[in-house]
């Protein structure tokens, strides 16, 4: 009978695949992420982990006393956030630091969780208003092949030996179809809709 024993990535030892010394997936009935010990990895993880959150006035002297610090400007503070951010994923058993998030904090001297980086080869997200025609680019173009190489020389080479590296996360809340635009009213596929819908009322 298992234990229910985690490894150092947070992969459950009672399920094994090989190891290969990086996060990778594998199909055994369902698809698994496998850690790089080869011990199977359900992630659950926290995003949004940016340091100006932890920075602003009126909050300050709360997390002065939480994080230890006699002022936020210490030198000390953003080993102070890891350590209060790694006790608060132990303790609610979070084992990834998802997307959005600061990785200067999470892996700060060296990571200690599982990351996703995120790499973002377009520009589309529904939380924004100016997205405009041109960044949605065209995906089989050889131009847009050039860029995507670009920017894997430039962002992931420095991190495609780190065995914590859970993923890449392409691109963040895409806007692809008109189906999308009507979902999000508050942004520009609800502004185009509304723009569309009064040009037909006049």
């Amino acid at each position: 009978m298992n234990d229910g024993k985690l490894d150092q990535y947070g992969g459950w030892t009672g399920k094994r695949f090989e190891s290969t010394g990086y996060f990778r997936v594998e199909k055994d009935e369902r698809w698994w992420i496998v850690t790089p010990e080869g011990n199977a990895f359900l992630s659950f993880g926290i995003n949004h982990l940016h340091p100006e959150f932890w920075l602003q006035d009126y909050n300050a002297t709360a997390w002065q006393k939480k994080l230890g610090l006699a002022d936020l400007d210490s030198p000390r503070f953003t080993s102070a956030l890891k350590d209060w951010f790694l006790t608060t994923c132990k303790n609610y058993g979070f084992n990834t630091v998802g997307v959005h998030a600061d990785l200067s904090v999470a892996n700060h001297g060296g990571p200690s969780v599982p990351y996703v980086m995120s790499f973002e080869v377009v520009d589309i997200p529904h939380y924004r208003n100016d997205v405009v025609d041109e960044d949605f680019l065209d995906v089989f173009s050889t131009e847009f092949e050039a860029h995507c190489d670009r920017m894997a020389r430039e962002n992931v080479a420095r991190v495609a030996e780190d065995p914590y590296l859970l993923g890449y996360a392409l691109t963040d809340c895409p806007l692809f179809t008109e189906e999308d635009l009507r979902e999000r009213p508050d942004t520009i596929g609800g502004h185009l809709a509304s723009r569309a819908s009064a040009g037909r009322a006049s």
